[in-house]
């Protein structure tokens, strides 16, 4: 999403990620390296597949950690088992889930099903099935973006 980005638009973007990740505990850097997520996407499937939910969120909340506040490289392979480690998971047991081809499928289709609906980046949120929102948003435009959307629908 970056690379389709003016350098305005990253530092609009950056500045308000820091103002709204601030209020929320997240001390946002951008120096790291951004390269794939497909092997983050893949642990996170396999581990709500034999985890569960609850762990599969303490994972994705140790990624972005790892990501927006360490600007460690989530496509490294050592970053992702070391974060697994730090929620509980066994590093040897995600080596070896990684080693296969779990989830390559479900992963695959699930960009394509996102990218069909329009989505070009993260965070990406759809409210009512039509209003589309790229970017971290604060309380006050998610709660304004559902009210638009919910009287959008009741003048249907």
């Amino acid at each position: 999403m970056l690379r389709r980005m003016t350098p305005e638009q990253v530092s609009a973007a950056q500045t308000r990620l820091i103002r709204v990740g601030a209020a929320s505990g997240i001390q946002f850097k951008f120096g790291g390296y951004i390269g794939s997520s497909r092997l983050a996407h893949r642990l996170l499937h396999i581990v709500r597949e034999r985890k569960g939910s609850e762990m599969q969120d303490r994972l994705a909340e140790m990624l972005f950690h790892y990501q927006f506040e360490r600007e460690a490289d989530v496509s490294d392979v050592d970053v992702i088992v070391e974060a697994g480690g730090r929620v509980g998971l066994g590093e040897e047991e995600v080596r070896e889930w990684l080693a296969g081809d779990e989830g390559v499928k479900e992963i695959e289709e699930q960009g394509k099903g996102a990218r069909d609906a329009g989505v070009k980046g993260v965070p990406h949120i759809i409210v009512g099935g039509q209003y589309h929102f790229d970017g971290a948003l604060d309380v006050s435009e998610f709660f304004e973006a559902v009210v638009q959307a919910r009287q959008s629908s009741l003048s249907q």
